[in-house]
């Protein structure tokens, strides 16, 4: 990487200097020492940059990217957690960098994966987010040996099962030439947390930076913080009353079962206690531990009730209870909405907060803070809520306040009546509000990572959170190019206070943790070494042989395939019969307990019907229940259910703890299948009769790269499978869907001699597995 080589001075600030390389843009980019200084070493080493936002931590991968790019063959890839941040990521790249825009590519799961496969090939740059690699490698779609670099930003997701953590094992796995640069502004104050990143990502060195620091504060602009407190009304706290004395009323049950608790424990605390309780349930299988466990349950919907009135309003409390109460009524409800839909002490409770007319006093204070912002020129705010009720009715509240323009800005999944935004939407309202035609955008946690807009002017919380990680990136989305305002809404004697504090301390304490893992991977001290399981930086030796598993693509999400793919051929299909197949005659259905004893309570037969197709189908077919069976019903009727598929269907039963340990199953099965047996993996065994067009689509579906949507566009087009054999791979593209890459496999399968070992056959016959 060339740079201009002057010193920092503060002449150099009042006459701006630019980089200078041969893969960025001239006077693109304003060089500042610190960018060029963590630059040089994420060049070096596997890089965890943390960094305070808006002081350019994509500007330090753009001059990684370049030069990795100018020095090395290969290509590089971009992840980012949302598409939002992909499309902006991507249009920061293709606005600085010097290599054809149609180079640098977005990619995200409504691009076909017939499509992709071409975009890998061509692109010099992929801009995505890591659920799309995570699931094209494990459908080997995308092979990573020639990619020079991969950056992951908002790094502080590589933590337990998030799919940057596949994708990065894999990567350094793969890669002939791996580099790594992991960029976040908040890693966690939890010591174990930073580590998990640093291990997850194969990091070597941490570059770390605070507002504090010489270089980086003349690049600081100012953020004033102010708290504005509201009291919440008095009708409101008989509300809350009523549903504290439904709270102590189940705090007395758990004592009552033998398990005593503090009433103050906080909700990350009695969580806590949840899991536990689970860990016991399944090692002593004590009936009154279940029973406690649906007290804990029934606590925890309580306390998200009082949340609600104390941090949000009556508005969002309603919703939540009309959610409750659904799900209570309903056949598949869970035993805790039952359980507090019976009290009549949790019912009166819900009829006074029906009735209840009090609005919470910071929706009158927001509108307030808001209208007078508006009243200078050109302002852009950020309303930050949790919960999507109340982004709905600030929107609706804040549209009556003359000069607003506010809209919403949520996640993509879809909750219960609620849908969610989809990509293209969630981009749109982006670009809207960066232009000025929306004024306001009032967003959940998804508009908190990443969004550069320059000219948000003011970020409001409309309530305190306790998490140091998302108040960091809240706080990051306004004095990025100007001075900024913060104001976070509280109300007085409530949760708001505590998480406000709690935020506080464990922000302070972060960069003191990262400091910490640093100097200890700087000294190398032994006893605090962090184990990676290989050579950071070093590429991982491949597994030879491995087994052959056919996974149905319902299955890509769960966990059970990453920790499938480092030890076995991932073959990912449409399966009609099966989520795995492990030989020609071993098939396996698996269920998690939620999915089973939810169709065991909506009295749904489809299970035993799926289980029967399956038993007709495989000579050795197995159902594998992952997770705790039960708690949720009667034992004797989850009992039965098994009984009858153990002694009536035939189909042997396993179950397992966690996908991991479905995993182990699977993998254990497999080998034993196909190296101790050795049976091939085969999905023609089936004994259920196809008819001649089935039968015609299973064998073109099976060419590799051929699915059936493929093989029906094909058996139309040319007719016949004979003509298919003979068709020229200029005849093949033709066909929609089929790339050029797809026809060129098709006619090397078909074409290429089969080369077949001798000792195979016996006189003239093909020896057959005994």
């Amino acid at each position: 990487m060339t740079v201009v080589d002057r010193t920092l001075t503060l002449d150099s600030f009042l006459e701006k200097e630019y980089i200078s390389h041969p893969l960025i843009k001239e006077k693109s980019i304003e060089r500042r020492a610190y960018q060029i200084s963590i630059a040089a070493t994420a060049l070096m080493r596997n890089t965890l940059v943390v960094l305070p936002t808006g002081l350019g931590k994509t500007i330090i991968a753009l001059y990684v990217i370049a030069s990795r790019l100018h020095n090395h063959d290969g290509k590089v890839i971009f992840l980012a957690p949302t598409k939002p941040l992909v499309e902006q990521h991507a249009e920061f790249l293709r606005r600085n960098l010097k290599i054809d825009p149609e180079k640098i590519v977005t990619l995200s799961g409504e691009v076909s994966p017939e499509k992709r496969e071409e975009i890998y090939r061509d692109a010099m740059v992929v801009v995505s987010t890591p659920q799309v690699i995570e699931n094209d490698l494990v459908t080997g779609r995308l092979s990573l040996s020639d990619v020079v670099h991969m950056t992951f930003d908002e790094a502080h997701r590589a933590v337990g099962n998030y799919s940057y953590v596949f994708v990065a094992k894999q990567y350094l796995r793969e890669a002939e030439n791996p580099l790594i640069l992991g960029m976040t502004a908040s890693p966690g104050s939890d010591i174990e947390r930073i580590r998990e990143i640093v291990e997850n990502l194969g990091i070597e060195e941490i570059e770390i930076r605070t507002e504090e620091d010489r270089d980086v504060r003349p690049y600081i602009h100012e953020k004033k913080i102010e708290w504005v407190k509201v009291d919440i009304p008095e009708e409101m706290k008989e509300v809350r009353e009523k549903f504290n004395r439904v709270l102590e009323l189940r705090f007395k049950k758990l004592e009552n079962l033998g398990v005593a608790v503090s009433k103050n424990l906080s909700k990350r605390e009695l969580l806590a206690l949840q899991e536990s309780l689970q860990a016991e349930a399944m090692e002593s299988r004590d009936q009154t531990i279940f029973e406690a466990l649906s007290v804990m349950a029934e606590i925890l919907k309580i306390y998200h009730g009082i949340e609600l009135i104390e941090t949000q309003g009556i508005d969002a409390l309603r919703n939540y209870l009309r959610r409750l109460a659904k799900e209570g009524k309903s056949r598949g409800g869970s035993r805790a909405s039952k359980n507090l839909l019976s009290d009549t002490v949790f019912r009166d409770a819900m009829v006074k907060a029906i009735r209840c007319e009090a609005d919470h006093p910071k929706l009158e204070k927001l509108k307030e803070i808001v209208q007078n912002e508006l009243r200078k020129n050109d302002r852009r705010i950020i309303v930050f809520c949790s919960y999507r009720d109340t982004a709905d009715t600030l929107v609706k509240e804040l549209n009556k306040v003359d000069g607003v323009k506010a809209s919403k800005f949520i996640g993509q999944s879809n909750r219960f009546e609620d849908r969610g935004m989809r990509q293209k939407e969630q981009v749109e309202v982006i670009s809207r509000f960066r232009q000025g035609e929306i004024n306001v955008l009032v967003a959940t946690s998804v508009g908190e990572e990443g969004l550069d807009i320059p000219s948000t002017d003011l970020v409001i919380f409309y309530e305190a959170v306790p998490s140091e990680v998302r108040t960091i990136q809240r706080k990051g989305r306004t004095g990025r190019a100007r001075r900024g305002r913060i104001v976070v809404l509280v109300t007085k004697g409530t949760r708001d206070e505590a998480y406000y504090w709690s935020s506080l301390r464990k922000e302070k304490k972060m960069y003191e943790q990262v400091y910490r893992v640093r100097e200890m991977m700087r000294k190398g001290d032994e006893a605090a070494k962090i184990e990676t399981g290989f050579e950071v930086g070093s590429k991982i030796e491949k597994k030879i042989d491995k087994v052959v598993i056919f996974v149905d693509s319902r299955e890509m999400r769960s966990g059970v395939v990453k920790t499938l793919f480092s030890n076995a051929d991932i073959r990912v299909q449409n399966l009609e019969v099966a989520d795995y197949v492990l030989s020609d005659r071993v098939a396996v259905e698996r269920k998690t307990a939620e999915d089973f004893v939810e169709s065991l309570i909506r009295g749904e037969k489809s299970l035993f019907y799926q289980l029967l197709n399956l038993r007709k189908t495989y000579a050795k077919p197995l159902l594998i229940l992952e997770g705790e069976i039960y708690g949720r019903l009667h034992p004797n009727a989850i009992r039965g259910a098994i009984a009858t598929i153990a002694v009536d269907l035939s189909i042997p039963i396993i179950q397992t703890k966690s996908p991991e340990e479905t995993a182990e199953i699977l993998l254990a099965i497999a080998r034993r299948e196909q190296e101790m047996k050795e049976r091939e993996v085969s999905l023609h065994t089936g004994k259920t009769k196809k008819t001649l067009k089935e039968q015609q689509e299973y064998i073109v579906s099976a060419i590799s790269n051929v699915g059936t949507v493929i093989a029906r566009n094909l058996l139309r087009h040319f007719g016949t499978i004979e003509r298919i054999v003979t068709a020229s791979e200029d005849e093949l593209v033709e066909v929609s869907r089929v790339g050029r890459q797809t026809a060129r496999k098709i006619r090397e399968i078909l074409t290429t001699p089969y080369e077949g070992d001798a000792e195979d056959y016996e006189g003239g016959k093909m020896i057959k597995d005994s």
